[in-house]
């Protein structure tokens, strides 16, 4: 099954009858940069390329939330930034939530945040609303130290 097929697919299981598939696939695939990609195997694509199409999979009938879990795992540098432009493009058409470890692109691409330390919500609000304070002076480092705060005993 190629990159195409796969995002066709998709698009057939959960957009409504009468889309044109391979339009919507085209578009899909565009958005993340893999319609040069389009005609090759999927399990033959390197793994950055599968977690683009993992992506255009999940975008072909522009659900109203995204749901993204490590997007940028695999992905080189110029992948990534390219990526963290598509989510903030997509949070202006939909919801996207991002699971990650990434912290030095939260600033970038979130307004709302969520940290979790040992499975406890350490963090819950805007990103502009961190403290930055107690010689801590980017967003990253207030993440960072929010995960490594120590537990009270209750």
């Amino acid at each position: 099954m190629t990159a195409r097929d796969c995002v066709e697919f998709a698009a057939a299981m959960t957009s409504p009858s009468g889309i044109d598939l391979q339009s919507a696939a085209t578009q899909a695939l565009s958005s993340v940069d893999l319609v040069s990609a389009s005609g090759m195997v999927a399990r033959k694509l390197s793994g950055g390329q599968q977690r683009r199409l993992a992506v255009a999979q999940i975008i072909v009938d522009s659900p109203p939330v995204i749901v993204l879990d490590e997007p940028f795992a695999g992905l080189d540098p110029l992948q990534r930034d390219a990526l963290v432009d598509w989510i903030v493009g997509a949070g202006t058409r939909a919801s996207v939530v991002v699971a990650m470890h990434d912290v030095e692109v939260v600033e970038q691409m979130a307004d709302q945040l969520l940290v979790l330390a040992d499975g406890e919500i350490a963090y819950a609000g805007r990103v502009d609303a961190l403290s930055l304070d107690g010689g801590i002076s980017t967003v990253p480092e207030a993440i960072r130290s929010l995960m490594q705060q120590p537990k009270v005993a209750s």
